[in-house]
């Protein structure tokens, strides 16, 4: 919903990164996930998503993410 995505753009906000970034950081943070496959069509987009690999998500937040998220 909306109001889950919303939610998920502020916590992306509030820890400096993009929603994608977040995202990619959220799925490598994952137990069994080694690599995430991506699509870039201009450099900007690959730097944005190289970028992801070096935010830090820590377990609160992860907590948060599988929350607004859980199935």
């Amino acid at each position: 919903t909306r109001t889950k995505l919303r939610s998920f753009s502020a916590l992306a906000q509030e820890l400096g990164a993009t929603p994608s970034q977040l995202a990619l950081a959220w799925a490598l943070a994952r137990d069994g996930v080694h690599s995430v496959i991506t699509g870039a069509t201009r450099p900007e987009q690959l730097a944005e998503n190289v970028a992801a690999v070096g935010l830090e998500v820590d377990a609160s937040t992860l907590a948060v993410l599988d929350g607004l998220f859980s199935a």
